[in-house]
């Protein structure tokens, strides 16, 4: 491992990599060099995937374009306790999409909260969808806009922010609007899922690690639901959670099970766990008693 010490970044080094076509290995990799369709190639970074590097070849490009399709729903990283928009950042993107479609908004590569913003702006009835299932789960809020904090009393810790674009929630009985750092973790991060259900491009692959942290379990059930029933995404979701692990068919199952620094995954069968659904959890669970490992569904 290499250490970037003003980054704190890490460079991690791959020691073998295999890439197959037609049930054929096209590319070979070990630690000392990579074989592409049996021809041994330059020297290249040992820190980059082939996939990556070769990334114009012909076998790779389809390859390359289904790998793009994956996206870390990485959320509080993104928010850290309020969701804004800098004005200096969305200026330039409202004018190039103003006369976007859906989709166009859809397979940009914007973070998500400014693709809402975008909707906001230009598809007013793609976000009343977004907030209709918002309200739904919290049936207190009747309103959200997305509104600059120049006329809001801030404080001091957020004057960085003060022209940026932000999110307000309008409670029912509640004459003020709730101001963006005061909403709830657990809020933002499920009109952050709710958001990702309609603006991801279809075919979409969404990671999101500890999926139940920050919800409560007041939107837990709503928010897996509204991940199962969605046709368009594909998502790889880690949780320790019985609820999430008993709704979720166990055929979807991965089992990640760490001894030391070994990381291992499973299929539930190999663990012996039944493939109903209810005796399947049981089995689970009476795994996770029995064994000394970390173990996570995935």
């Amino acid at each position: 491992i290499k250490v970037n010490d003003s980054e704190e970044e890490y460079n991690l080094k791959i020691i073998s990599e295999y890439l197959y076509k037609n049930d054929q290995v096209f590319i070979e990799r070990d630690s000392e060099k990579i074989m592409f369709k049996g021809e041994k190639t330059p020297k290249l970074s040992p820190f980059q995937s082939v996939v990556e590097l070769l990334n114009q070849e012909e076998d790779i490009i389809p390859v390359k374009e289904e790998f793009n399709k994956i996206k870390l729903a990485n959320i509080d990283k993104n928010f850290e306790g309020i969701w804004i928009v800098p004005t200096y950042q969305l200026a330039s993107i409202l004018a190039t999409y103003q006369n976007s479609s859906l989709s166009e908004i859809q397979e940009s590569s914007l973070p998500t909260l400014i693709k809402l913003s975008l909707v906001y702006k230009y598809l007013p009835e793609i976000f009343d969808e977004i907030k209709d299932r918002f309200m739904e789960i919290f049936n207190t809020v009747e309103d959200i806009k997305i509104e600059s904090l120049l006329a809001e009393k801030i404080p001091e810790s957020f004057t960085d922010f003060k022209e940026a674009k932000a999110f307000f929630l309008k409670e029912k009985g509640v004459p003020n609007w709730i101001k963006p750092y005061t909403i709830s973790s657990g809020m933002l991060k499920t009109l952050m899922h709710i958001s990702e259900l309609y603006l991801f491009p279809e075919g979409s692959v969404i990671l999101i690690d500890e999926f139940e942290n920050s919800l409560g379990v007041n939107c837990l059930d709503s928010v897996t639901e509204l991940i199962l029933e969605n046709p368009r995404l594909q998502f790889i979701i880690t949780s320790h959670h019985p609820y999430i692990i008993n709704n979720i068919g166990n055929k979807y199952w991965k089992i990640v099970t760490r001894q030391g620094n070994i990381v291992t995954v499973k299929q539930p069968e190999e663990l012996g766990i039944s493939q109903s659904r209810h005796q399947g959890f049981i089995d689970l669970i009476n795994i996770l008693e029995e064994s000394p490992e970390e173990v996570e569904a995935e």
